[in-house]
């Protein structure tokens, strides 16, 4: 895992994208091509492309705006792609600042690919990691937690019964508002990825 340090993050400029109604917004990130749609219980159904890279990340995001200390959970209900590997996932993310790029964007996964589950994050400007979870299984729970900067990812096979934590680390001088949402790469800038996930739980 990449070392953290004291850098606090700019204040985050005003995210952009489309609107999808109930606060949520669906941004294509690093000019990826992303569609959603969201159904009538809350669920949501994401497609794009492109590669999430250390360096440059490509990928489809809804969100919304988040306050505070939150526990925010989610169920992948589905995901296909032609790509199976870190740069090809479906994820839960908190985003300081999607507007931000490359070794600028702060962030937090708690995601799967095709074959296992991983968290994907950034602590602080520079650097980027990524930690293996174990074996995808489908219909899994992906959790992420926040504590004032600190922010942990977990992921549960048992419907919750019990979670396996994936990273735990700080953002130091996280804002107190950040988007908190699902994001999908491919793997590929050709090729698109979709997933299926159930409606965000926060408390």
């Amino acid at each position: 895992d990449s070392g953290d340090d004291n850098t606090e993050p700019d204040t985050p400029s005003e995210p952009t994208g489309e609107p999808l109604g109930e606060g949520w917004t669906l941004t294509s990130v690093g000019d990826a091509t992303a569609s959603a749609s969201m159904s009538a219980t809350g669920g949501v159904t994401l497609t794009a492309n492109g590669k999430f890279e250390s360096s440059a990340q490509k990928f489809g995001y809804v969100w919304r705006k988040v306050s505070g200390d939150f526990t925010a959970t989610v169920r992948l209900e589905g995901y296909e792609s032609k790509k199976d590997g870190n740069q090809s996932a479906a994820c839960l993310m908190l985003n300081v600042n999607p507007e931000a790029s490359g070794t600028s964007m702060l962030y937090v996964t708690s995601g799967a690919t095709m074959s296992e589950f991983y968290s994907h994050y950034r602590f602080a400007e520079g650097n980027s990691a990524k930690k293996s979870g174990g074996a995808c299984v489908a219909g899994a729970l992906l959790r992420l937690e926040r504590v004032g900067d600190k922010v942990t990812a977990l992921f549960s096979t048992n419907d919750g019964a019990s979670w396996t934590e994936i990273k735990s680390g700080e953002i130091a001088g996280m804002p107190d508002e950040v988007c908190l949402g699902v994001a999908v790469s491919s793997g590929s800038n050709s090729d698109s990825a979709t997933a299926t996930f159930g409606a965000l739980e926060l408390t």
